[in-house]
């Protein structure tokens, strides 16, 4: 019973939260929307690491490939590091694919600023180089290639998704 009460106060704390951030992003505050961006992505990769699902079904490459292309590389890095490698490292610790997911993303970003790249379909073309790295790399590392390659083609479909239903709101509100 006693744990019901704490899962209400968490999800009322949470509900709270989000709602003064978009209240924030509503008021078109190009800070607030970028903290809520990290916020949110921070907030979605600590479920993916407390949960050990397979998939990544984090928005950090999507957010992170936007920002490059509406604020600049240095957001971009600045929320890769905050929203991805921080909240790894504190609930995992050092794990040799947190750092692979880390380079893989700065690398894009990288690519995609050099690139010039600003619209989903270019987003979706690099994603897949992002894929590609991370699917590669920890597919040697953890010799469970065909594992590794089923849930990288998840998460890519995923991100294929975030792109193309969510990029214009996305640079709208930037």
């Amino acid at each position: 019973m006693e744990e019901k009460t704490e899962n209400k106060k968490y999800f009322i704390s949470l509900a709270i939260i989000i709602g003064i951030f978009l209240i924030f992003i509503l008021l078109n505050s190009r800070l607030m929307t970028f903290l809520f961006l990290i916020f949110l992505a921070s907030t979605i990769t600590a479920i993916n690491y407390m949960t050990s699902l397979p998939v990544d079904f984090s928005p950090i490459l999507f957010f992170s490939l936007v920002l490059t292309s509406e604020l600049g590389l240095g957001h971009s890095l600045l929320f890769v590091i905050l929203s991805g490698f921080v909240p790894g490292m504190i609930l995992t610790g050092f794990r040799p694919s947190i750092i692979i997911y880390l380079i893989s993303n700065i690398l894009v970003n990288l690519l995609s600023n050099f690139l010039n790249l600003n619209n989903p379909l270019e987003w979706i073309l690099i994603s897949s180089i992002y894929f590609s790295i991370v699917t590669l790399v920890k597919g040697t590392i953890q010799s469970n290639f065909y594992q590794e390659l089923l849930s990288n083609l998840i998460s890519f479909f995923i991100n294929i998704i975030y792109f193309l239903k969510f990029s214009d709101f996305l640079i709208s509100i930037l």
